[in-house]
């Protein structure tokens, strides 16, 4: 019995809650007889490249889909060099394994976790073909200056707004300075719909490729070929993928972007509850953003001061009934990364610290404030334990 009321009371590290609009919306959907790729993914195709700024949108299965066929459609392969920062999830690296191509670790800020503009022009050689730097936690990347460096050395920029929705530079949304840029909508990102990503460009052609890529290598996909207006033939243009979005995701996808803007401000509310809460403890806190930049606080990140201390933070905060989890391990330290392309400890030793002592706590929209002050009272007792 004691067992259970502690899981009831658990605070989930990251769980979605959707409101009544957004469950008829999908309801709409499964009763409209069209549940995979159709007419509201097209909406939310459009409506998601204006909210960005771009000419075009995919909706997909996945941001690793969308990062994957960048990959393709600048038709990098073996031979090619691609340089991600070691600080991010592990599908930002793996898509180019699958391509090929050689992965090259790129070192971070110490503070901030985001790639730096020296770090990315120290790695280039004359086999790089690509930049995929990565909008870590919401945090809008050096991308200006990044894009800026590709440009002059004839290099892609391919971005990763995994968690970076929201997030603008001088009100322009970050994906403004980059060639091709892939979103995720997963379980726990800022907009969720379970499973699903969005790739935006304003290249048509490319984009026009990428659509028949992520259907089969298809000329036409189904609602094109079965709906009112008649069967009509299709042609395999190339050997494509199973990556599109459905229309359920999309329906869902819609609502929750009406509701972005919104449930932003709540999370800044949030943030700034935690800064104020954690000045005066022995922990490195989310280095503040430049006045121009706006960040889309996916996550709120806390430091310890070593491995040990941060290890034992986890335990107690964990054992309060409040979720936690860690962005990330550094990629190269990863056993796959280190067999296969032979790095090592000490190769991104900012990573490293990171990787060794970071925290991600609670950072929903929908805490309630007594769930915010169990996160405040859990954080605080754990820390007087060191």
């Amino acid at each position: 019995m004691e067992n259970n009321r502690k899981k009831e009371n658990f605070l989930a590290f990251g769980k979605p809650v959707f409101d009544e609009a957004e469950i008829q919306a999908v309801i709409d959907v499964l009763r409209s007889g069209w549940i995979s790729t159709g007419p509201r993914t097209a909406d939310f195709q459009r409506l998601f490249s204006e909210y960005v700024g771009k000419r075009r949108a995919l909706g997909l299965s996945s941001c690793t889909a969308g990062l994957y066929l960048a990959l393709r459609l600048f038709n990098i392969k073996e031979g090619d060099e691609v340089i991600v920062p070691a600080m991010t999830f592990a599908a930002t690296a793996n898509v180019v394994v699958h391509v090929g191509a050689r992965l090259v670790f790129a070192d971070v800020d110490e503070h901030t976790g985001i790639m730096r503009p020296e770090s990315f022009k120290r790695l280039i050689t004359k086999k790089t073909r690509a930049v995929m730097p990565v909008h870590l936690y919401g945090r809008p990347a050096e991308i200006i200056e990044i894009s800026e460096i590709a440009k002059q050395n004839g290099i892609k920029v391919i971005a990763d707004c995994a968690h970076a929705t929201e997030s603008r530079i001088d009100g322009k949304h970050v994906a403004e300075w980059s060639d091709i840029v892939s979103f995720s909508f997963y379980a726990t990102k800022n907009l969720a719909v379970g499973e699903g990503g969005m790739l935006v460009s304003d290249d048509d052609e490319l984009m026009d490729r990428a659509g028949v890529l992520a259907l089969h290598g298809m000329s036409r996909d189904a609602f094109s070929r079965y709906s009112e207006s008649g069967f009509k033939l299709y042609d395999i243009v190339e050997a494509g993928y199973k990556f599109n979005m459905t229309d359920i995701s999309a329906a869902l996808g819609i609502e929750q972007l009406k509701r972005l803007e919104g449930r932003l401000k709540k999370r800044e509310q949030i943030w700034k509850i935690y800064d104020d809460a954690f000045q005066e403890l022995p922990l490195e806190l989310p280095e503040k953003v430049p006045e121009n930049y706006r960040h889309a606080r996916h996550l709120y990140t806390i430091k310890a001061r070593n491995r040990k201390e941060r290890d034992k933070l986890i335990t107690a905060i964990q054992s309060r009934g409040i979720g936690v989890g860690v962005h990330f391990t550094a990629l190269h330290l990863h056993t796959f990364y280190r067999e296969k392309f032979g790095y090592k400890r000490g190769d991104c030793p900012a990573a490293e610290r990171i990787s060794d002592t970071t925290i991600s706590i609670p950072m929903t929209p929908y805490l309630t404030d007594e769930e915010i002050d169990r996160v405040v009272s859990a954080v605080t007792s754990a820390c007087k334990e060191l």
